[in-house]
């Protein structure tokens, strides 16, 4: 059976050009803004009935605008009726 090998070298090269390339400006904010308008993935859980609810609901105003409107659009609607509150 082989042995390990070292790493030793490897591991105090690695952590002499890491300290090399490291920068040395300010740090940056860790929020940044959004422009308004666009648009980011958010990934959430529901249940499957407000999922039905969510699309049959998406489907009916496709239907009566005649224009797509997606759950997106129904998602954002309500976040922002009740956010602005």
């Amino acid at each position: 059976m082989k042995k390990k090998p070292d790493i030793s070298t490897f591991l105090s090269n690695g952590a002499a050009a890491a300290a090399e390339n490291a920068d040395t400006s300010t740090p940056r904010e860790t929020a940044v803004p959004l422009p308004d308008g666009e648009k980011i993935t958010k990934t959430i859980r529901m249940t499957k009935s407000l999922e039905r609810r969510l699309k049959e609901e998406a489907h009916h105003r496709t239907m009566a605008k005649g224009r797509r409107v997606t759950e997106s659009d129904l998602i954002e609607e309500a976040l922002l009726k009740y956010l602005n509150k």
